[in-house]
């Protein structure tokens, strides 16, 4: 069986056979599924008009009521209550410290608020078994108007003097998790190269070794965990997410990476491939076809002019970004072998398979390490 993992800044967790997310329906609101602050089932015109006029209607009426000039304003109208919202900020030692903004807020309940002196970039919503956290892109001031809404997911308006001010998305922090990893940043952990430290078939604590615990989640007979990471390998840092999928039958490991674009650092990406003996692979009439690549040959001057040659070619016009998939060309990691049954070929190859995407245009590259046979774009 093949799966596919899939990957995002906002999304950091594998959903293998199928997304969570509704059809999409052009000009409607699409609502996310039981569970989170967007209640399910529910299709809605006008996206952000409408939230946009409950936003300014909020602000017009708190800024013409009886309440003090200075305070600032924070609405719910997401799809489900809020124990409480509170705001991150950091003391001159920059020292995190959690103020408290609100108490319990209802659906389409607002409350004021006064802002701390100093300054604040999260605000948190307590949804009872997790938490929301929103990041803060711009100091707020008194008499700001802080909008939580679903559009379709979880988003924070922020609107000064009936004008918009930032959007920000989002993110589910699992409250029984010790360290939150947007408000202390995993620190870089030395590693030896990157083939060689993730191979399939690594559990969960040795995983831990690389990162802090972002997120954990069940769906029936299947667990997600996913940690954020910053690695040095070779004197490259990658940053991303190392995502764990598990169910009855399946344990797959996956990290989805990006450092910045560089001649020096991709060079060095393509070496280790090439030093592992992995193949260009692509999808044929028969199954994964195995090539050739020089951009991953044993020779280093073949190798620096195709990677020369790739970069050149992303900045043409209308240019396809560069996408390729490779594998390690042993009999236990090919799927095609007749020798094996699958589970077991599967088993026996501890590689990861390998997708190398830089988008033209881009600072970055993005890199996709996965456990077991994926399907060749």
């Amino acid at each position: 069986m093949v799966y596919r993992l899939m990957f995002s800044e906002k999304e950091p967790f594998p959903f293998v056979g199928g997304s969570m997310d509704l059809p999409y329906m052009p000009g409607a609101r699409r609502v996310s599924p039981a569970g989170f602050p967007c209640a399910p089932g529910r299709v809605e015109n006008g996206v952000r008009k409408r939230f946009r006029l409950i936003a300014l209607l909020t602000l017009a009426v708190f800024m013409a009521g009886g309440t003090a000039a200075s305070a600032a304003t924070i609405a719910n109208h997401m799809d489900y209550p809020v124990e409480g919202f509170s705001l991150w900020c950091q003391d001159p030692q920059q020292q995190w410290i959690e103020r408290k903004l609100t108490g319990h807020l209802d659906m389409e309940q607002q409350a004021a608020v006064t802002l701390p002196e100093s300054p604040c970039f999260f605000l948190e919503a307590d949804m009872g078994d997790y938490l929301l956290s929103f990041p803060i892109k711009q100091e707020l001031q008194a008499e700001d108007l802080l909008d939580t809404s679903c559009m379709p997911d979880p988003t924070l308006e922020v609107y000064r003097k009936a004008e918009p001010l930032f959007i920000a998305d989002g993110e589910e922090k699992d409250r029984g998790l010790e360290r939150d990893p947007d408000r202390n940043p995993p620190e870089v952990i030395p590693i030896g190269p990157l083939l060689d430290t993730f191979k399939g078939g690594m559990s969960e604590q040795e995983c831990l070794m690389y990162g802090i615990p972002l997120r954990r989640e069940s769906y029936n007979d299947s667990q997600n965990f996913s940690i954020k990471t910053a690695m040095a390998s070779d004197g490259v840092v990658w940053r991303g997410i190392i995502s764990l999928y598990k169910d009855t039958e399946t344990n797959i490991i996956g990290l989805s990476l990006t450092t910045p674009l560089n001649e020096g650092a991709l060079e060095k990406l393509f070496s280790a491939l090439s030093g592992k003996a992995y193949k260009h692979v692509a999808l044929g009439d028969d199954g994964p076809v195995y090539m050739d690549d020089p951009i991953i040959s044993p020779d280093p001057a073949v190798r620096k002019e195709a990677i020369r040659n790739m970069l050149v070619q992303l900045t043409a016009p209308n240019a396809d970004p560069y996408d390729t998939h490779f594998e390690p060309d042993s009999p236990e990691c090919r799927e095609k072998d007749a020798k094996k049954a699958q589970d077991e070929a599967q088993a026996a190859c501890r590689e990861l398979s390998a997708d190398i995407r830089i988008a033209p245009g881009s600072d970055r590259i993005e890199l996709f390490l996965q456990e077991g046979e994926e399907s060749a774009e």
